[in-house]
């Protein structure tokens, strides 16, 4: 029975450490209280770019979801029980709105104070249809803040032009 009991332990112990890449964000109410939200894994953004004709929807995935095949994991367990380390998957899904072909040949988001590039080859994108950029992967806190501003640079049929985006953490529910 004793042994029985190790096992037990040992195997609810590795389960948790997995990492979940959902919080709870509670605030206080103002009457002694908290308000909680839980929120998800993922973060978005969208812009409307190029006088209308190109929608950028930028998506990001912590935990292990969305990483691409093929990728090799690099966090230890310690990092990701004790130091909160998850993976953070970027990608940007470029939605054509005009009756032409749009050409994407380069696509950068900001990185903190660099900023890095999405794609490897062009994306061409027939009207009316969506492309996704490359999928980035960087590790990331379970704990990051709620929001970020992030600033895009898209090279579209020859011409750039840039806007910052408000990152937000999407919610699920209260509790």
């Amino acid at each position: 029975m004793r042994v029985f009991a190790v096992v037990v332990c040992l195997l609810l112990s590795a389960c948790s450490a997995h990492q979940s890449p959902r919080i709870v964000n509670s605030v206080p109410d103002g009457k002694g209280g908290f308000n909680s939200i839980v929120l998800s894994e993922y973060f978005e953004s969208m812009a409307t770019m190029f006088d209308d004709s190109l929608v950028a929807h930028v998506v990001v995935t912590l935990g292990d979801e969305r990483l691409p095949e093929g990728y090799e994991k690099v966090l230890s367990w310690s990092d990701r029980k004790y130091q909160d380390h998850i993976e953070e998957v970027e990608e940007i899904y470029f939605t054509n709105l005009s009756d032409k072909e749009v050409t994407v040949s380069e696509v950068y988001l900001s990185y903190f104070q660099t900023e890095r590039s999405l794609l490897s080859e062009p994306l061409v994108i027939p009207p009316k249809t969506f492309r996704k950029s490359d999928a980035l992967v960087s590790i990331s806190s379970v704990y990051r803040a709620p929001r970020r501003d992030r600033v895009l640079r898209v090279k579209a049929n020859g011409v750039y032009e840039k806007v910052t985006l408000t990152e937000q953490r999407t919610p699920i529910k209260k509790k």
